[in-house]
């Protein structure tokens, strides 16, 4: 690993590889939808770069991967479209597993695969191309501390009605950092908020 990608990744870079699974109860008597998608854990400076929307919770940037398309290339093409910086891939780290109903119809259930990579962000940028309900929820890239981003996330938990589907999973990755780290506060009780789900 050059020193670049050592310096860009202190803070992840001893982190164990893990999975975590998340699953709700999915009935309907429908399809099976399924997707595969990637997501970067990219650092500088002690801060992860993420997608900060319009309801106040976090995201790490990344998206689905396109039939034909290596995972790492997804990577790095879904974080410029959603952020406008570059990254490139050092490792994968975590891989989680959604099973839910379809929120366009329950009738299907919806599985979703997603693989978090450890990247470094390149000196040089791109350009930010949102999609539509992308620029609705208006992303912005921000780079911001773990605790931070959790705390947001917990509170759009505990107190908005309809939060965006990624924020219960982006909040238990970002709680398993913090606890790997050794850096979960004792008033961040798990057992004192929505995200245990």
């Amino acid at each position: 690993m050059d020193m670049m990608k050592e310096g860009v990744t202190m803070l992840i870079k001893d982190i164990e590889p893990f999975q975590l699974l998340l699953k709700d109860p999915c009935e309907g008597e429908g399809d099976i939808l399924r997707r595969k998608a990637v997501r970067a854990l990219a650092e500088q400076e002690g801060r992860l770069l993420m997608v900060r929307t319009a309801k106040g919770d976090y995201k790490f940037p990344g998206g689905g991967i396109n039939g034909g398309e290596d995972p790492e290339g997804a990577l790095r093409r879904e974080v410029e479209e959603e952020t406008g910086y570059l990254v490139d891939a050092i490792r994968p780290l975590i891989e989680t597993f959604e099973r839910r109903p379809d929120y366009l119809d329950e009738e299907n259930c919806f599985e979703m695969t997603s693989y978090y990579y450890a990247a470094s962000i390149r000196e040089e940028t791109g350009e930010q191309k949102l999609d539509p309900y992308e620029a609705d929820l208006d992303f912005t890239p921000v780079l911001i501390r773990l605790e931070e981003a959790y705390r947001a996330n917990l509170d759009v938990l505990d107190n908005q009605a309809d939060p965006n589907s990624w924020v219960r999973r982006e909040t238990k990755i970002l709680r398993k950092l913090l606890e790997r780290l050794g850096r979960l506060e004792a008033d961040q009780d798990e057992a004192n908020h929505k995200e245990r789900g």
